[in-house]
């Protein structure tokens, strides 16, 4: 009898400890559980956080490389990617408006030596015509039509100060006819008073 009692209690404390057991091994399996989610959280929280910023920040430097100044920079993250993100933003605005400028100004150079270019060959077609020809309307008229082309305007004249300065004589016209009134411009006009005080030739 007694064998069999201490049987039986034997086998109570086996299947208490069995259950105990078990229960530690789920409780094991719920920790290690747990900290894989935490971990994946924490991956996740990181790539968003620091990697993508990161990522995307590179990404704007190599379209920086390649001279692609259209896209903003644009990165949200953390305080330091943000600082950084702005840097590279005001360095690509800073980069397109100096390529802006530097586009403006060689067009502009590029007309002005086209403007140039033109005035020259004009210059040399008039002192061509010139030494070839004695006449001094036809010379007249030629200066006329290259100022008119130069100048692209629809109408040309050419006058010259009479003698004792006091009249403005039209000597050449390019152009349509009826735009010029008159032969004659006199002194007392504040066209022909800019000429006279200055003596120089004006446009």
């Amino acid at each position: 009898v007694l064998l069999q009692q201490a049987d039986l209690v034997v086998r109570l404390f086996q299947s208490e400890a069995a259950g105990k057991i078990t229960i530690l091994r789920l409780i094991q399996i719920g920790f290690l559980l747990s900290a894989l989610a935490l971990l994946i959280a924490g991956g996740v929280l990181v790539h968003r956080s620091l990697l993508r910023p990161l990522s995307e920040l590179r990404q704007a430097a190599d379209r920086l490389g390649q001279q692609d100044l259209a896209g903003q920079v644009n990165v949200a993250g953390p305080e330091e990617i943000a600082s950084l993100a702005g840097a590279f933003e005001a360095m690509r605005a800073s980069l397109q408006s100096a390529q802006g400028e530097l586009i403006q100004l060689n067009e502009s150079l590029e007309r002005r030596v086209a403007q140039r270019t033109l005035e020259l060959e004009a210059l040399h077609e008039v002192s061509r015509e010139i030494s070839s020809q004695l006449d001094l309307d036809e010379v007249l008229a030629s200066i006329t039509d290259k100022a008119r082309l130069l100048l692209s305007a629809d109408v040309a004249s050419l006058c010259l100060l009479e003698q004792g300065a006091s009249w403005l004589n039209l000597q050449a016209l390019s152009g349509e006819g009826g735009a010029v009134i008159g032969s004659r411009v006199g002194a007392e006009a504040d066209f022909v008073g800019s000429v006279l005080s200055s003596r120089l030739a004006s446009v």
